[in-house]
C-alpha cells in the first residue's frame, strides 16, 4: 500500500542543528488512486455498504504514510466495527426521526406556534448531538492509532464536550461572533488535554486573546453580515410577512401567484449575502491559523510541536480542487446537453423520432452524471486531502522526542464500535 519512502533530505527529515526532528511522509498519489478506484467499484457493487471498509483502508493508507522518528503510524480500526456501530445508532435514530415527523405533522395542523418552538428545539438538539458524535468519533480514531506498539486514546466526556460547544455557540451568537476565538481555544483545550498517548496525556497552553487578532478580519465581516440581516428583516418586516403568507397559500393549492419582492428587499438581501460570501475565505484563513496555533500550543511529556505549514499553500490546494470540480461539472453538463439533444432530435424515416437513437441518447446523457457522482469524492482526496496531509506532516517539527521512551501502554478499555453516530449524522472529523 505504501510504495516508497520520500527521501529524508527532500522533506526535511532527520535531526536539525537544534535537535529537532521532522516528520516524514510515505506513499504516492498513484497508489492512492488505485486504492480509491477499488473502493469505488466495491462500493458500487455493494450498494454503498462497503464504504465502512473503504474508509478503513483509506485511513490505513494515510496513517501508514506518516513516519515519526523512523517508525510509521498504524491504524488498527476495522470496517466491521464502523458498520456495527452505524447499525446500532440507526436502530435508535430512525424511530426518533419517524416520531418527530409525525409530531411535526400533528403540530402544524393543531398548534402552529408550538410547531415553531419544537422545530427550533429540534435543530438545537441536532447541533448538540453532532458535537457529541464528533467527540465520540475522535475517541475511536485515537484508540485505533498506534505508534511503536503504544496506542492513543481520548478521555473526557462526550456529553461534557457537547455542552461546552453548545454554550460557547450560544455565546458566540449573542456577541455577534466575537466569542469565537475563546470558543476555539476552550474546545481545543478540552480535546487536547483529554487526549493521550499510552498513559501520558497531552498538555495545552493557549488563550483566546492570542487568536483574536487572526479572527478580527472575519469577525468584522460576520458582525456586519448579522447586523445587515437584522436591519433587512426590521425594515422589510411587513413585506416579508406578506410574502410568507402568500407562499403558504400557494403551497395549499391556491391559484394565486407570488408577487416578486421589491427592489429594496432584493438589494438589502444582496448586501447580506455578499457579506456572508466574503466571510467564507476569511473563516478558512482563521481556521488554518487556529489549527497551527493548536499544534504549537500542545505538548506531550517534554515533546513540543512546531507547525510550519503554509496556509496559503493549503488554500491553493483547496482552490485547485474547487476549479477541477467546477471544470468537470461544466464538462458533464455539456455532454448531458449534447446527448440530450441527440435523444430529442433522433429522427428516423419520414421525419419521425427513431426510438433506438432516442434511447441511446438518453443513456449516454446520464452516463457522465453517474461517473461524476462516483469520481467527485476521489477528486477531493487526491487533490486536497493528500497534498494537504503531506505538506502538514513534512513541515511539522518535534522537539525532545526521546522523552517518549518512558511512556508505556495504557490499560484503559478501547471503544468496541466506532463512529456510528458521526456516520449517521454525516459529521466530519478531519475528513474520510
Amino acid at each position: 500500500m505504501v510504495d516508497s519512502v520520500v527521501d529524508a533530505g527532500a522533506v526535511g527529515g532527520g535531526s536539525s542543528p537544534q535537535g529537532e526532528r521532522i516528520v516524514g511522509f510515505w506513499g504516492r498519489r498513484k497508489s492512492l488512486f488505485g486504492l480509491l478506484i477499488v473502493n469505488m467499484l466495491l462500493g458500487a457493487v455493494t450498494f454503498g455498504i462497503y464504504r465502512f471498509w473503504a474508509r478503513t483502508r483509506l485511513r490505513q493508507y494515510f496513517w501508514n504514510s506518516i513516519e515519526i522518528d523512523g517508525d510509521i503510524l498504524e491504524y488498527t480500526g476495522r470496517g466491521l466495527e464502523l458498520f456495527i456501530g452505524f447499525l446500532i445508532v440507526i436502530a435508535v435514530l430512525v424511530p426518533l426521526a419517524i416520531g418527530y415527523q409525525f409530531l411535526s405533522l400533528f403540530l402544524q395542523v393543531n398548534a402552529p406556534d408550538l410547531f415553531t418552538v419544537v422545530t427550533f428545539l429540534y435543530f438545537l438538539g441536532f447541533y448538540w448531538l453532532s458535537r457529541y458524535a464528533y467527540f465520540r468519533a475522535r475517541r475511536y480514531r485515537l484508540a485505533r492509532t498506534v505508534w511503536r506498539g503504544i496506542r492513543g486514546g481520548q478521555d473526557g466526556s462526550a456529553a461534557g464536550y457537547a455542552w461546552l460547544s453548545f454554550g460557547y455557540g450560544i455565546l458566540s451568537l449573542i456577541t455577534l461572533g466575537w466569542a469565537v476565538p475563546w470558543m476555539t481555544v476552550e474546545l481545543q483545550k478540552y480535546e487536547v488535554e483529554h487526549a493521550r498517548f499510552g498513559v501520558e496525556n497531552f498538555s495545552y497552553e493557549g488563550n483566546g486573546t492570542e487568536l483574536l487578532r487572526r479572527w478580527m478580519p472575519c469577525g468584522v465581516v460576520v458582525t456586519l453580515a448579522i447586523l445587515s440581516a437584522i436591519v433587512t428583516s426590521v425594515v422589510n418586516w411587513a413585506e416579508i410577512q406578506a410574502f410568507m403568507a402568500a407562499a403558504a397559500q400557494v403551497g395549499d393549492g391556491s391559484d394565486e401567484f407570488l408577487t416578486p419582492p421589491s427592489s429594496q428587499l432584493i438589494s438589502m438581501y444582496g448586501v447580506t449575502m455578499a457579506l456572508y460570501v466574503l466571510a467564507i475565505p476569511l473563516y478558512i484563513y482563521y481556521r488554518l491559523g487556529a489549527f497551527r496555533y493548536m499544534l504549537n500550543a500542545a505538548s506531550l511529556a517534554d515533546v513540543g510541536f512546531v507547525a510550519e505549514f503554509s496556509g496559503w499553500r493549503l488554500v491553493g490546494y483547496g482552490l485547485l480542487n474547487f476549479l477541477i470540480v467546477i471544470g468537470l461539472s461544466a464538462l458533464v453538463f455539456a455532454l448531458f446537453s449534447a446527448f440530450g439533444v441527440l435523444a430529442l432530435f433522433a429522427e428516423g424515416e419520414a421525419g419521425t423520432v427513431d426510438p433506438a437513437l432516442a434511447v441511446v441518447g438518453i443513456i449516454l446523457s446520464f452516463i457522465p452524471i453517474i461517473l461524476l457522482i462516483f469520481f467527485l469524492p476521489m477528486i477531493g482526496i487526491l487533490f486536497f486531502y493528500y497534498p494537504s496531509i503531506r505538506h502538514i506532516a513534512t513541515t511539522l517539527r518535534l522537539t525532545d522526542i526521546t522523552s517518549l521512551a518512558r511512556i508505556v501502554q495504557s490499560s484503559k478499555d478501547d471503544p468496541r464500535f466506532g463512529e456510528g453516530l458521526a456516520a449517521a449524522l454525516d459529521v466530519d472529523v478531519g475528513g474520510f
